[in-house]
């Protein structure tokens, strides 16, 4: 197994804008609505390339089709991409699945979200496949969980959670790579201090060779890790101040 560990400092996304930018979707999606196919948001203007194909509009059953080439309702087969409505309601949550494929293989996936209110659970499950020859070594399959409660309290209250709030895992079948973050602490200009461990380690029968090239470039795996947690923290640094500056619930008012 090589695993390595890394702290970033990223800004931080408090719990009442996260919370108020939630409602606003949530509102914009029960405002919204469907003509003849075609998903109106509010104002009465088109979602582009996206078309109701079954069932009611947001409720149980429901599967929209996404598509550069979504034109009608018979470009299903055309389709890139289904996503199918599971639940959506306030207390419960929100329950997605995606469908998606290309020349290069498929996609199929499965977005949790546990209370709109105050979020408890986000879940990612889901698997790529390749196309080509040899479908077994084109296949991963991973989940991602984030428990946001937990992530907020640790810091507000500087109490380290009993488990990582956040966890990621890629299934291969010749490998497997884990990666957790934790929050640390509150830096004094309000960033968060964040400790992320990554680690890879073989499975199934090739595991003993994979082990030994494991070993081998345990060195460059570490360094490639380093080297994307910072990219990812730069870029999140980019994009996230701009948005958490904007005030989610002003629209809300603004129609109320």
């Amino acid at each position: 197994m090589v695993s390595a560990r890394h702290t970033v400092l990223v800004e931080a996304v408090p719990r009442s804008w996260a919370l108020a930018a939630l409602a606003l979707l949530d509102d914009l999606a029960r405002d919204s609505r469907a003509e003849a196919g075609r998903v109106l948001l509010p104002d009465g203007t088109a979602v582009p390339d996206v078309r109701l194909v079954t069932g009611r509009h947001l409720r149980p059953g429901a599967v929209y089709v996404a598509s550069a080439s979504a034109s009608d309702a018979a470009s299903d087969a055309d389709a890139s991409a289904r996503v199918t409505i599971r639940q959506w309601d306030r207390r419960g949550g929100v329950r997605l699945g995606l469908d998606a494929g290309g020349s290069d293989g498929t996609l199929r996936m499965e977005g949790v979200l546990r209370g709109l209110d105050r979020p408890r659970l986000v879940e990612v499950t889901g698997e790529a496949a390749g196309s080509g020859r040899w479908p077994s070594l084109r296949r991963v399959r991973g989940r991602a969980r984030l428990r946001p409660e937990d992530w907020w309290t640790a810091f507000d209250h500087e109490r380290a959670p009993r488990a990582a709030p956040a966890r990621v895992r890629l299934d291969h079948r010749l490998g497997r790579a884990e990666a957790r973050a934790e929050p640390v602490r509150r830096a004094d200009d309000g960033r968060w201090e964040v400790r992320v461990t990554v680690s890879v380690r073989g499975r199934g029968p090739l595991r003993p060779l994979t082990a030994v090239a494991l070993r081998l470039v345990a060195a460059r795996i570490r360094r490639s890790v380093v080297r994307g947690l910072d990219d990812a923290a730069r870029q999140w640094n980019e994009q996230v101040p701009p948005l958490v500056a904007a005030d989610p619930s002003a629209p809300r008012r603004k129609r109320a």
